[in-house]
């Protein structure tokens, strides 16, 4: 089975929700005020970035309204509630946690401002690669707007990597009046013949985890950034660059392969070996795990040093948590350069987070509960800045080219002829 690969892996390897019991009004009401008060008890700082008085404002409001909400929009409001704390590492993420939702066989990424079809199942691959302006005949950019306070956050880029995840969920669209009770999503796509609407009959979540995607770009000789993606951590040796290519996928050990630690030693036995003079650290794809397995990277890079001033960082929109740390003390420590897009972690904020279940519906809540300042010279800056923004975009990822790595092979080969 081709299992979507990016963005939407994560949903195809998670668990789908179910209600532990028959809902009411009744327990959605106990659910909201376990929500609310286990929230606000065990958050570090639940009102950093919104008030007490607006918080409870909003949950007496949404207590009023359960009796006449379905339960698809009941949920749609507990996240919306979850998401008014700012806090990336304190959500509950419904694409995942979200009890009878479907989801629309074209799978979309966005691109700049643009949303692609990026996946299809085989039936419906002429619509691969088509651009999504509206969804019944709302524009496109006013259905991310009304979607986006859903979404819990640090920062932009984790819209960048979610909008597109809650966007393909009908009951979300309906709960939002942005798809009619009672009627079908619509899809209106541009491509090559020109614009047409389309009906989408959505998938429940066993379907869609059994279908054989066909995917935008899915070359045989895709990318390093498309390859060996189940692996948590692999390297390849650049030869015409004399450059190692650390593809680092999880800040974690892995069940039947070397530890983090083990790997990494043996990775610069292999610099060493080869008298390589770059390291390339990709971190696009890493969402993080336990920052303190990136210690044995930092601590073989400070061992070298000529690696001052060539050693280069990818971050994106996936980058988060463990792996923005590990970006920032790169960066810090040893004089990373950053390039591609800013993480969707903020750099002083949560270290950790653990999590509840409502008692009823049996939705996760995530939450901070330990705050650190990894780069207290950024303050409450709600990104790591990057030192060269290059992203890719619909037509490279098609053409099976990485504009970001690219980008980075110049900057090696410019640096090296000096």
């Amino acid at each position: 089975m081709n299992q979507i690969i990016w963005p939407f892996f994560l949903i195809l390897a998670a668990c789908s929700n179910e209600a532990s019991e028959s809902m009411t009004s009744q327990k959605w009401t106990a659910d909201l005020d376990t929500l609310s008060s286990q929230l606000l008890k065990r958050h570090i700082e639940p009102f950093k970035y919104v008030s007490q008085v607006e918080f409870e404002a909003a949950v007496q409001k949404l207590r009023s309204r359960i009796p006449e909400l379905s339960d698809a929009a009941i949920q749609v409001e507990f996240g919306r509630l979850v998401a008014m704390l700012k806090d990336g590492h304190t959500e509950l993420w419904l694409p995942r946690e979200g009890i009878g939702f479907h989801y629309s066989p074209l799978q979309i990424d966005q691109f700049e401002d643009d949303y692609f079809v990026y996946a299809t199942p085989p039936d419906l691959e002429s619509w691969l690669g088509t651009r999504l302006l509206a969804i019944n005949q709302m524009p496109i950019s006013e259905v991310t707007r009304l979607v986006a306070p859903l979404i819990a956050g640090d920062n932009m880029m984790e819209l960048c990597l979610s909008l597109q995840e809650y966007i393909v969920i009908p009951e979300v669209l309906e709960a939002l009046n942005i798809v009619p009770e009672g009627t079908k999503m619509q899809w209106t796509l541009v491509g090559p013949d020109g614009e047409k609407t389309i009906e989408i009959v959505p998938l429940d979540w066993e379907t869609l985890n059994e279908t054989n995607w066909k995917i935008a770009g899915d070359h045989t000789d895709a990318p390093f950034y498309r390859q060996k993606r189940s692996k948590y951590y692999w390297y390849e040796y650049l030869s015409d660059y004399q450059a190692v290519y650390f593809k680092y996928n999880r800040c974690a050990n892995q069940d039947g392969e070397k530890s983090v630690k083990r790997f990494t030693k043996d990775l610069f036995k292999f610099f060493d070996k080869q008298d390589a003079q770059w390291l390339i650290v990709d971190l696009r794809n890493n969402r993080g795990g336990n920052y303190n397995r990136s210690k044995q990277l930092e601590k073989e890079i400070r061992k070298r040093a000529n690696l001052d001033g060539k050693l280069i960082v990818i971050t994106g929109r996936e980058t988060f948590s463990a792996a923005t740390v590990t970006a920032i003390h790169l960066k810090v420590k040893s004089n990373a350069l950053l390039v591609g897009e800013p993480s969707r972690s903020r750099p002083n904020g949560a270290e950790n987070y653990e999590w509840f279940f409502l008692p009823h519906s049996n939705l996760r809540v995530d939450y901070t509960n330990r705050l650190k300042d990894h780069m207290p010279e950024l303050g409450d800056s709600p990104t790591v800045p990057v030192d060269i923004a290059v992203v890719n975009t619909f037509e490279s990822v098609s053409a099976g080219r990485d504009l970001v790595l690219e980008r980075v092979l110049e900057e090696v080969a410019k640096k090296s002829a000096l």
